[in-house]
């Protein structure tokens, strides 16, 4: 099967009209049209992380159905039909990616290169490089740093031999000594002047940096210029100093997978030469946006005093390839290409020992001529000896395919394409109106290809040292973006993790900080790599048998704080109309977002946001159905704007309850925990709820009943004023209540209650808020009696925590601000009442109510006060508020917070940080409104 003829149909339609040739590729993307479970009704998807995987395409799915598979059989057999097919098609795939790499493939040519089939991505092939340079093997450096010869083994033995003798002993040391030792000690017997020397960048993707790390060779780190890229000057300063190195290896990426801006290779190549080192490439990220050349024309063409052409230094020594994040590559193959001299490096530079240093990074099935008992010999072909075993042959034909089409598409007019779209892009994203919430990490417009990461900060939210605004977690981020618009991001550091610190702009200090906090380093003089051992119990000695524990056996202690960002990318095949919708989608995040943020419940420990399923129901009742089933793009705003507004009612609900002062039915009472309940019981109190706690908790007895009133005749009288408004009843008089019985039970209920009567309050159930024990919010236990209903009358029922809130600032200044900022210092401090003056209720309610009468007309609210609240209704908005409760919420942020150094670097909003947000403006609203609009 040859990828050229098999797509000869589709290189002549790209000759023919490029916009053919791309509304076609995207019609045979395989892609879902709609998200997985979407939670607030359906969304059109939109994938964005073709940086860490692309999509598969139909085509390819076909041409592998039905010319490959058919004909499949292994390759190591020679003598059938279908072998020899199969051997045919990897060797059409192999040659399709010579071409398409600029590789060298004749026999003795100086830059004569393999192509190998390595693996599933670039990982397995930088790997391989790093055991063929025998880059793990200290051994071997011990031996090539003073070679034994054949004179000194018969004659005088070198004073030096028992150092390095010892040296070579040390380096033999058992798995367990090995992981006693501090890793900054892992491959510390041989003399640094016989070391072998790494330059990375900072930008390299963690699989290009920890197996050098974890390597016999000093890894030199070179920082990037003012404009993103390698620091050619400072480079050269490192190949001069470690000149006399016996091997000086350079591998980089070809372009940041964080922002995207590609390096020189070029004159990187020259500069590694030039001081005779190798120079390998990255090309996982960029690859699939960019030209690989293996062979490109130098940068400066001279001539030298003969008149002959100098020598071109511009030569790539290898290049690293994940396929799978081509078009169409997902279940693709990974791919080194690399100069052959590779593999015997090893050998020519061993010095004068009698040890064969010839053998493949992974020794197998295939890699041999003969195995006999005691001896076999290796294949002298570099392709049989680096493909041990049965390769994985479909994925070798399927990648063949995709450096066809990537050929066929032309990867110079793809760069184009991408230099285009991140102009555009950021544009937009840089505009002065986002400059405070949108930061691009890395924004340049040069020589980039589109893809970006960045955060999205809620200025309203200051964190602990009162200055730098907090962000909505890049995990959230990005849940949001996929749950409301359908945009599919990723969030974390991309496994760049020392270029994300250095874009995040943290300084040695707070790099250090977030370590210990991750790490559990909580203790001073612990040793690099290990933590204390904290798993005995009190009262042993830990001085006698505890133990160091290893870091790299143990959990993160608070994944939610390790810090990152979002990133997505662009492709040259990407619909104009996805690009502007991810952008407008973006700046509308970047205004609203936060205000979402109750809709999900953080856990620490994973870092996961998961949305709460009581609030959802609730919210999504009372979404116009049109929002949540239509799935089309124009109303993905409008539903995220409509579950604002829903979280706005249960804001207001929690605090002065209104849907239930409606009379339900005796079948669809449910039994909340009262306040006599909650004293009875004595349950665990929350973080609020303090001993020494301003204000009580309500008792069962008359005295304190009166006591109660005082603290709340102000609010008291709001709240019925409220409840006037809400029910129509302003021309009424409230009517009295007759007393039920004294022995506490379900409130009965006569068969025309089921519709509700204007300023009816009979049977108010109780609801205890916030919950202080968790699983009486689950079972929802406790009745009213008869002294708690008619207190129920006069006052609401409120938790110990929303009585203090209240009366704390009864006495307060309610004069609207213009502008407010939300500390995360305090929380019940700052939140205020919602019933600062009946006059502002009565306001608010009033065009509450006219608002209610106004949207959603699609379907009655379960907000409603119009209409009788159904069983069903009525459970739900009681779920919701549960999870919604203030020691919930609270518990939620001491899991964040465990200790000072973790509420000192805590960078994210919270929910309970956008719930006092929500509570604060519905009792004193500032100038001008953080909610959005509604069309």
């Amino acid at each position: 099967m040859d990828p050229k003829e098999q797509l000869a149909a589709w290189e002549r339609m790209r000759d023919r009209d490029q916009t053919i040739f791309l509304r076609t590729i995207q019609r045979n993307l395989i892609s879902a049209p709609f998200i997985c479970n979407p939670p607030f009704g359906n969304k059109k998807s939109i994938y964005l992380d073709h940086f860490a995987s692309s999509k598969a395409l139909n085509l390819f799915e076909d041409i592998m159905r039905q010319t490959v598979l058919p004909f499949y059989a292994n390759t190591h057999t020679s003598t059938t039909s279908t072998s020899k097919f199969t051997s045919q098609s990897v060797k059409h795939a192999r040659e399709t990616i010579r071409r398409c790499t600029n590789a060298i493939a004749t026999d003795g040519h100086e830059h004569q290169a393999a192509v190998i089939f390595s693996g599933a991505g670039a990982t397995s092939g930088i790997h391989k490089i790093r055991s063929a340079l025998r880059l793990e093997d200290e051994a071997y450096w011990i031996r090539k740093a003073q070679p034994i010869s054949s004179t000194a083994q018969s004659s005088s033995v070198p004073a030096s031999t028992p150092l390095l003798e010892s040296a070579l002993l040390s380096s033999c040391t058992s798995n367990q000594q090995q992981q006693q030792r501090p890793l900054s000690q892992t491959f510390s017997h041989l003399p640094s002047e016989h070391r072998p020397v790494v330059f990375l960048s900072i930008q390299e993707h963690h699989s290009n940096l920890l197996p050098w790390r974890d390597s016999c060779a000093d890894v030199i780190v070179i920082p990037e210029d003012g404009a993103h890229k390698l620091d050619l000057a400072y480079l050269e300063e490192q190949l001069i100093l470690y000149q006399a190195r016996p091997l000086k290896l350079g591998s980089f990426s070809a372009g940041s997978n964080l922002t995207g801006v590609l390096n020189d290779t070029v004159a990187i190549s020259e500069l590694l030469h030039k001081y005779g080192g190798f120079a390998f490439y990255d090309y996982a990220g960029v690859g699939p946006y960019t030209s690989i050349d293996m062979n490109p024309p130098s940068s400066n063409p001279t001539t030298t005093t003969t008149g002959t052409v100098a020598r071109n230094l511009a030569y790539k020594d290898g290049v690293f390839i994940s396929t799978h994040k081509f078009l169409g590559g997902p279940g693709a193959s990974g791919v080194l290409v690399t100069r052959i001299e590779i593999f015997s490096w090893a050998e020519r530079n061993s010095g004068a020992t009698s040890r064969n240093e010839f053998i493949p990074a992974t020794p197998g099935g295939g890699t041999v001529d003969m195995v006999i008992k005691g001896q076999h010999k290796y294949s002298n072909n570099i392709l049989a000896r680096e493909e041990a075993g049965t390769p994985n042959i479909p994925a070798t034909i399927r990648t063949g395919l995709v450096f066809r089409l990537q050929e066929i598409a032309n990867p110079a007019w793809i760069l184009q394409k991408e230099y285009k779209l991140a102009k555009r892009v950021l544009s937009r994203l840089l505009s002065p109106n986002l400059n405070q919430a949108i930061h691009v990490l890395g924004a340049s417009e040069l020589d980039r290809v589109a893809v970006f990461s960045l955060t999205i900060a809620a200025p309203k939210f200051l964190s602990h040292d009162g200055q730098s605004p907090l962000q909505i977690h890049y995990a959230l981020l990005s849940t949001i973006m996929n749950d409301f618009f359908g945009i599919e991001m990723r969030g974390g550091c991309m496994c760049a993790g020392p270029y994300a610190s250095q874009l995040l702009q943290f300084d040695a200090d707070k790099e250090a900080a977030f370590w210990k906090l991750l790490m559990g380093e909580q203790e001073e003089g612990s040793r690099p790599g290990y933590t204390g051992d904290n798993t005995s119990e009190d009262g042993e000695d830990e001085s006698n048998d505890a133990q160091p524990k290893n870091i790299h056996q143990q959990e993160l202690s608070n994944k939610s704080l390790k810090p990152g960002f979002v990133r997505f990318s662009f492709t040259y095949f990407s619909k104009d109309k996805d690009v502007e919708f991810v952008v407008q989608s973006l700046e509308w995040v970047a205004q609203y977002g936060y205000l979402l943020i109750p809709l999900y419940r953080l856990d620490a420990s994973s870092g996961e946001w998961n949305v709460r399923e009581a609030v959802r129901k609730a919210v999504c009742a009372d979404v116009a159905p049109k929002n949540l089933i239509c799935g089309s793009r124009g109303l993905c705003i409008p539903a995220a704007v409509d579950c604002i507004y829903s979280l706005q009612k249960l804001f207001r609900e929690r605090v002065t309850p209104t849907w239930l002062w409606a009379s339900p039915p005796a079948s669809s009472l449910t039994r909340v925990s009262s306040p006599m309940d909650q004293t009875q019981a004595q349950p665990q109190r929350g973080p609020y709820l303090t001993a020494n706690s301003a204000i009580p908790l309500p008792s069962a007895s008359n005295n304190n009943r009166a006591a109660r009133s005082e603290i709340f005749s102000t609010l008291g009288q709001a709240q019925r004023s409220l409840r006037r408004v809400i029910t129509g009843a302003f021309d009424r008089s409230e009517q009295n209540v007759a007393r039920p019985g004294s022995n506490s039970r379900a409130i009965d209920h006569h068969d025309d209650e089921d519709v509700h009567h204007p300023g009816h309050t009979h049977g108010l159930p109780q609801i205890n808020e916030p919950h202080s024990d968790v699983s009486s919010i689950a079972s929802g236990t406790g009745a009213c009696s008869s002294s708690e209903y008619e207190d129920a009358v006069s006052s609401p029922p409120l938790s110990g925590l929303d009585s203090r809130i209240m009366s704390t600032l009864a006495n307060s200044n309610h004069n609207n601000p213009v502008s407010r900022t939300y500390s995360n210092e305090s929380y019940s401090s700052s939140i205020s009442s919602l019933t600062s003056s009946t006059a502002t209720i009565e306001s608010t309610s009033a065009a509450t109510m006219s608002k209610r009468h106004n949207s959603n007309n699609n379907k009655p609210s379960i907000f409603s006060a119009e209409r009788h609240i159904k069983p069903k209704d009525r459970q739900i908005l009681l779920d919701a508020l549960n999870e919604l409760s203030w020691d919930l919420l609270k518990v939620e942020v001491d899991a964040v917070e465990h200790s000072p150094l973790a509420k000192q670097l805590r960078w994210f909003v919270t929910p309970l940080d956008v719930a006092q947000m929500y509570t604060e403006e519905l009792a004193n609203p500032s100038a001008t409104s953080p909610f959005p609009k509604r069309r």
